[in-house]
């Protein structure tokens, strides 16, 4: 099961960007999200289709 903590949001200087917990790392899950808010609506909508 998907949790909100196999997530993490990471700010550049474009924008946010969201990795995935996969095995023992991290993979880049999504391109970037404007904000902060939009990158954990996406988030949410992950976790909803879980």
């Amino acid at each position: 099961m998907i949790t909100a903590a196999d997530f993490r949001i990471r700010k550049t200087t474009r924008g946010f960007i969201i990795s995935q917990r996969v095995g023992n790392g991290w993979e880049r899950l999504a391109d970037l999200h404007p904000t902060r808010e939009a990158a954990r609506a996406f988030i949410t909508a992950a976790i909803g289709r879980s």
